[in-house]
C-alpha cells in the first residue's frame, strides 16, 4: 500500500465505518485498522507540513492566496513577475516532493479477517452518511486496496 492510499481510504469514509455485526476478534481488527489509519493520516499531514516549510512555504493558505493574486495580474511589475517565478518554483518543488512522499510504501500493521467477516463489514457500511451524503465505504477501489491488508480472499474451489 502507498501513502496516497491513506487519503483514498479516509476520503471513502473508512474512519467512520462501524463493525457492530462482526465477532469480537474481527471487530477488534477493524478498530485497530481505523486507529492505525488515523495515525498514518496524522503522520502524512505532518510530513506534508514539513515539506511545505522545507520548500519555503510557511503559510499554505496565504501562499495560495498570493499566488492567485499574482496570476491574475494583467501587467505585473518586474518585482511581481520575479515573485511569481519564485513562488511557482517553490510550488513545483513542493508538488514533486509531495508526489515522492505519496508514493512511499506504508504498512498499516493489521491482521486480516476472513472473507465472510469482510462481507458482513461491507454490508454494515454500505450506506454510511458522511457530510450529508451516503457512501458505500468498503466497495470498489477501497475493496481492492484492502485485499491482503484487512481481508483475505476465500480459497477458490475448482
Amino acid at each position: 500500500m502507498k501513502k496516497q492510499d491513506i487519503l483514498t481510504l479516509v476520503n471513502a469514509g473508512a474512519l467512520s465505518a462501524t463493525q457492530h455485526e462482526l465477532s469480537s476478534a474481527h471487530s477488534y481488527k477493524v478498530f485497530k485498522f481505523k486507529s492505525n489509519l488515523r495515525k498514518a493520516l496524522t503522520a502524512l499531514q505532518e510530513a506534508e507540513n514539513d515539506l511545505q516549510k522545507e520548500c519555503g512555504i510557511e503559510d499554505g493558505q496565504a501562499f495560495d492566496e498570493r499566488l492567485a493574486e499574482l496570476r491574475k495580474l494583467e501587467a505585473p511589475t518586474e518585482a511581481e513577475t520575479k515573485e511569481l517565478e519564485e513562488m511557482n518554483a517553490k510550488l513545483l518543488s513542493y508538488i514533486e516532493q509531495q508526489r515522492e512522499l505519496y508514493n512511499e510504501d506504508i504498512d498499516l500493521d493489521v491482521k486480516t479477517m476472513p472473507y465472510d467477516e469482510w462481507c458482513k463489514l461491507q454490508n454494515e457500511n454500505k450506506a454510511v452518511e458522511i457530510n450529508g451524503a451516503k457512501h458505500d465505504v468498503f466497495s470498489g477501489y477501497v475493496e481492492e486496496l484492502l485485499l491482503d491488508v484487512l481481508w483475505k480472499a476465500p480459497e477458490e474451489e475448482e
